[in-house]
């Protein structure tokens, strides 16, 4: 590859980008590709000399506002996931640096590991699969705790965006009392219509549903939106999924309602902190099912993502402009040929 190809920093692992880009590679337009350390203390010198950045799919490796600062000959960022907060997108859009993301790439993935965590709560799964490791059959105790159906009860979602529509279609042939969804943005007739659901505020989705399940965006607005008081308003033989972003969740308050027997289940995804403490609340739990933020992380998914960001790319390397921008910075990137 020449010397004055554009430079493009890889935030991401090579082990999830590496595959994608093997195979991509010699389609893309003229590039030398550049693979960060796993250290935030080391990216000074490599995003200095950047053309272009590849965001970190695991979002550990954050671009915030110093960085961008050092980030000089940056054009463009280009986020291999459709969560974006691992970036500082408003101070990038005042650099006049564009940062697209991947939205949609992992909504299947995310709607089907939804749809199991749901039914996986309701029958116990983890609760009876632990029994029968160790030495019991508890096919007549399981009435304790019970075993139920899907069907004839009501699922509330939490934003219906592209992955709350996956998950509202998947859950259409089990035949449900209620599919309600609370969102800021209210969806259109059509597509309420099709999906068969309809839109109520959030505290009375809390109250009217069996289960609940989280597929907001992290923003201020939605930090700590599942406190004690909307867990309160949940029946306690509901079950919450969570696979948004951990902060909508107050983990600590859904300790306490599970302590006090206020809810019947839990499955997490994704957490407050990642990987979070050994001594997590939740840990060690029969009625809750954890998952180390791999919902949307399918072999599929994973190809989704990191081919959408090299597109985009390839795109800007041959001077159109970038697709899917999240912080209003139109055009062809600053700098770009």
């Amino acid at each position: 590859m020449r010397s004055d190809a554009p430079r493009i920093l890889s935030l991401t692992p090579e082990s999830v980008l590496g595959p994608v880009y093997d195979r991509a590679r010699s389609g893309l337009a003229p590039h030398r590709l550049l693979t960060a350390e796993r250290s935030p203390n080391v990216l000074d010198g490599p995003l200095r000399d950047a053309d272009y950045v590849i965001g970190d799919w695991m979002h550990e490796l954050r671009l915030d506002a110093k960085l961008l600062d050092v980030a000089e000959r940056c054009r463009a960022v280009f986020q291999p996931t459709a969560g974006i907060e691992s970036i500082d997108v408003r101070h990038a859009a005042a650099l006049g640096i564009p940062v697209a993301n991947a939205p949609g790439a992992n909504a299947r993935a995310v709607a089907e590991w939804t749809v199991m965590a749901i039914l996986a709560l309701l029958k116990d799964v983890w609760r009876h699969h632990q029994g029968m490791l160790a030495g019991r059959w508890e096919m007549v105790e399981a009435a304790r705790t019970g075993v139920y159906e899907l069907g004839d009860r009501t699922v509330g979602i939490v934003g219906l965006g592209r992955i709350g529509q996956e998950v509202a279609r998947r859950l259409a042939p089990f035949e449900l009392r209620r599919l309600v969804y609370a969102d800021p943005v209210p969806a259109s007739a059509e597509v309420e219509r099709r999906l068969g659901m309809e839109r109520v505020e959030l505290d009375e989705l809390c109250a009217v549903s069996d289960a609940v399940s989280l597929h907001l965006p992290l923003t201020e607005s939605s930090r700590g939106l599942f406190g004690a008081r909307r867990l309160a308003l949940m029946a306690p033989h509901a079950v919450i999924v969570n696979v948004a972003r951990g902060a909508v969740l107050d983990e600590h308050a859904l300790a306490d309602a599970l302590d006090a027997g206020r809810l019947r289940g839990a499955a997490l995804d994704v957490f407050t902190q990642e990987p979070p403490p050994v001594d997590h609340r939740l840990w060690g739990r029969p009625n809750v099912l954890l998952s180390p933020h791999l919902a949307g992380s399918t072999s599929e998914a994973r190809e989704r993502m990191i081919g959408a960001a090299l597109e985009n790319l390839d795109r800007v390397l041959r001077g159109s402009s970038p697709v899917n921008v999240v912080n209003g910075v139109d055009g062809v990137p600053r700098g770009a040929p």
